[in-house]
């Protein structure tokens, strides 16, 4: 037998607090799965399907979001659902909202996802290059990085930034 859930735009307010600053806070799956810091709430009564409250709050108050579109934040609180803080933006959008509001994670070099260098040897490859008494090969061979990477730093097509 499914658990009968009351409507999505009571479950919603019910879980609300209206902050300082006008955000409605929603505390509904904060915490829980990818997007912890949105919030996820059950939509389509018996069934497993969730949706992040920002979203959920557009649909109610709003209607459908269109195809391919985010929701986004005026007010850059994850948690807000005030349908008077949240407008309709693409992807790209939405990643010229974060670098503009200076959300942007500075991902070069070490702190990368995908780095396994750091900073003093990607100079100690740069110099062994620039000193030229070595192939690339012996660099990479030297260094433990496969040639491409070597040939990447020493034409700063990586690494631009040191």
């Amino acid at each position: 037998m499914s658990k009968k859930f009351p409507p999505l735009k009571e479950r919603l307010l019910q879980a609300t607090t209206i902050d300082g600053n006008g955000c409605w806070i929603c505390s509904i799956g904060v915490g829980v799965g990818i997007s912890n810091r949105y919030g996820q709430v059950m939509i389509g009564g018996g069934t497993r399907i969730s949706m992040p409250n920002h979203r959920a709050a557009w649909v109610v108050y709003r209607g459908p979001i269109p195809k391919g579109m985010c929701v986004l934040h005026t007010c850059d609180t994850p948690s807000c659902i005030n349908p008077s803080h949240l407008f309709l933006g693409s992807q790209a959008d939405n990643v010229r909202d974060m670098i503009a509001k200076g959300r942007s994670p500075d991902r070069k070099g070490e702190k990368g996802s995908a780095a396994y260098l750091m900073a003093e040897q990607v100079l100690e490859i740069r110099f062994l290059w620039d000193a030229g008494l070595h192939t690339q090969r012996q660099i990479s061979e030297r260094c433990g990085v496969n040639v491409s990477n070597v040939k990447s730093i020493i034409y700063r097509h990586s690494w631009k930034h040191i």
